[in-house]
């Protein structure tokens, strides 16, 4: 064929090859005039009998050898003579369009796989719906966490339902930020000093004294009260229950919906090494919890929470007992008989 004015050929991708003076052409080489070819095992000396083409082609065919010797004195490799005869045997204009063809397909290339990774990102995103602040010790705080392949829709990641207690994730009203709350529900037909929890299922650690700032929001449905409990465990025993804190409770109204965003202060009393987060109700009904927050709280010495204890006397059968009221942190109480927790309780207007 006739390339930019000088005759080349072009191997089509045979099994043999083709090779032009005895040098296998790679994509195109070309041919001058006394030049010998060679396909398969047919030989074919080379005559041209134009004379322009003869003189270009001619010319053309010395310099690709010419730079062919070069290589070979220079003691490169074969395929390096190969390139050679290919870059040659190509015309200039050839050549500068298939290297703006290969920068261009580069490009594409690049543009195409940013995007296909962009996508493939956006794609695989998981969105975290109200991100858990790196100080609060409450996991899945406002309900949010991806609930597991092939468990209910409504379970509650990372918290555990207490004895006679109704636990799920709901889309309510209960909502502070996000999608979902968490929906305590009590037993039916219960008095109201019945308490229906349900508590992280992870313990904090804690030291005596350490101050700690427990918030959330809350929706009291028709039970007598809703807040938030921590429970301060003795260190070494994870089941010995030293005392406990309350938020200030959230009272109903007798079937109404009351909501309440509480907060309070509370101090890890001596012995505490570590906590268990819990919301809680009083009496049939239910309520709504998101948002519940549990960290450490620091506080300028003005502030710093101050303990108390009063004596208080009960008779019974005509006898006098001794019973200890300490309060710990404003509105919370615990009631001791000597060293012994009788109860916790907290002010509800008594």
């Amino acid at each position: 064929m006739e390339k930019d004015g000088v005759l080349a050929v072009k191997d089509l991708g045979s099994k043999n090859g083709v090779l032009v003076d005895e040098r296998k052409v790679k994509n195109a080489g070309v041919i001058g005039d006394g030049s010998r070819l060679t396909v398969g095992s047919h030989i074919f000396d080379v005559r041209i009998e134009d004379d322009r083409l003869r003189a270009a082609s001619s010319r053309k065919a010395e310099r690709q050898t010419a730079k062919r010797d070069e290589v070979v004195a220079k003691g490169e490799p074969s395929e390096a003579m190969k390139l050679n005869v290919d870059v040659d045997s190509l015309g200039q204009g050839g050549a500068l369009q298939q290297i703006g063809s290969a920068v261009a397909l580069v490009m594409i290339v690049v543009v195409s796989a940013y995007f296909c990774v962009d996508v493939a990102q956006r794609l695989l995103a998981v969105e975290i719906v109200d991100p858990v602040a790196d100080a609060n010790k409450i996991n899945n705080w406002s309900f949010e966490d991806l609930v597991p392949e092939g468990s209910r829709e409504d379970l509650v990641v990372g918290w555990e339902a207490g004895a006679d207690s109704l636990l799920r994730r709901v889309k309510d009203r209960g909502i502070r930020g996000g999608n979902y709350a968490m929906e305590l529900v009590g037993g039916a037909g219960t008095d109201d000093s019945k308490v229906s929890s349900a508590a992280q299922g992870e313990l904090v650690r804690v030291a005596p004294g350490d101050q700690f700032l427990l918030e959330g929001f809350v929706t009291n449905r028709g039970s007598f009260l809703a807040g938030l409990m921590v429970e301060w465990l003795r260190a070494g025993d994870g089941e010995k229950l030293v005392g406990r804190s309350f938020s200030a409770p959230v009272r109903g109204t007798g079937g109404g919906e009351v909501e309440l965003d509480v907060s309070q202060v509370i101090k890890a009393p001596a012995g505490a090494g570590s906590a268990r987060i819990s919301c809680f109700l009083v009496g049939s009904g239910k309520a709504c919890f998101d948002q519940v927050y549990f960290a450490k709280a620091e506080l300028a010495e003005d502030e710093a929470i101050a303990g108390g204890a009063a004596s208080l006397e009960r008779k019974a059968g005509g006898q006098a007992e001794a019973l200890v009221v300490g309060m710990d942190s404003p509105g919370i109480f615990s009631l001791r008989r000597g060293k012994r927790i009788t109860f916790s309780s907290f002010w509800a207007g008594l």
